[in-house]
Formats: structure tokens, C-alpha cells, sequence
């Protein structure tokens, strides 16, 4: 991210400029990162004198939190007759350490593509569907898997337990 820093001065008519730019301890992952004065320094302008203030760095973190979704998928039987409804239950929770925007919810056997919204941190949304079973699905063990995927490329999928279907 970008690093910015504000200004203060007393004097209205002077604009205080700058040179250089902040910096900050390497890294990528999840953790609190020391934010340092790197090279910023007051420069020389159009009546601006640099040697009439003095620069005061306060240090500070930056914090990286993780952005994590889980997605459960449950069915209510582990075996139907041609005809008969299976029922798959899904939760989906945010367990990171920041809310989520653009939750999308796909079910390719179910042809659901769905935008469920924003989850909170700690929030989860429960999703019903419901399939019934065809004279294709007979003697087979049908298994149901879901994606969710949202901002920031966070993702997770289940699969069901199998449902074998008879007629």
C-alpha cells in the first residue's frame, strides 16, 4: 500500500514540500510492519524555507490482516429413489480478520451462480438448495460440490457427502 503521511504548520501562507517518501519493513503476510522515515525530508520552494521547521517523524505499523472465507455443504440423505428431493445445506462463513464484499456462491450441478453480498468478519450466510433426482442419476452416487470466491480473490469449496440414487 501506499504510504502518506499529513502536515501541520502554524503559518497559513507557507506550503511545506517534500522530497522522498516514506518506507516500511519488507513483507507481504499477515503481520504488523514498522513504518520507517525512509528518505522524506522538507525541500527548498517557492517561499518555502526548509530551515525554518524542523521535521518530526512519529513512527508507526502497518498491519496486514488475512482475508480467509469457509464454505460447509451438508445433503440430508445418503440415498433417494428417482423423484425425490435431496436437500444440501450451505454455510458460508467469513473467518478472516476483515469483511468481504462480492461473495459469489457456485453450484455447476444445481446451475446456481449467485451473489450472496458482504459477510462481515465472523458473519455467515446459510443457503438451502434443493435437487431432485433424475432417471439419468439412477445407479449412480451423486456428489455436490460448491465454490465461494470474493473480493480480493479469497476462495474455498466442499463437497457433500454422496447420495446414491435407485428407482
Amino acid at each position: 500500500p501506499e504510504l502518506t503521511y499529513q502536515v501541520s504548520t502554524t503559518v497559513e501562507s507557507e506550503e511545506p514540500l517534500f522530497q522522498g517518501a516514506l518506507t516500511r519493513e519488507p513483507g507481504n503476510t499477515k503481520g504488523e510492519y514498522e513504518i520507517q522515515q525512509g528518505d522524506l525530508a522538507l525541500a527548498e520552494g517557492d517561499e518555502f524555507l526548509p530551515s525554518d521547521y524542523e521535521l518530526v517523524f512519529v513512527p508507526g505499523t502497518l498491519t496486514i490482516l488475512q482475508r480467509s472465507i469457509k464454505v460447509d455443504k451438508t445433503v440430508n440423505r445418503d440415498m433417494v429413489f428417482v423423484g425425490e428431493d435431496i436437500i444440501y445445506t450451505i454455510v458460508v462463513t467469513n473467518d478472516g480478520e476483515v469483511d468481504l464484499a462480492d461473495v459469489i456462491l457456485v453450484d455447476e450441478m444445481l446451475s446456481v451462480n449467485e451473489s450472496i453480498g458482504a459477510l462481515a468478519v465472523g458473519e455467515s450466510k446459510t443457503i438451502t438448495l434443493t435437487y431432485t433426482a433424475t432417471d439419468a442419476d439412477w445407479e449412480k452416487t451423486l456428489y455436490n460440490t460448491v465454490v465461494v470466491t470474493s473480493d480480493g480473490g479469497v476462495t474455498d469449496e466442499d463437497t457433500s457427502e454422496g447420495t446414491t440414487v435407485y428407482v
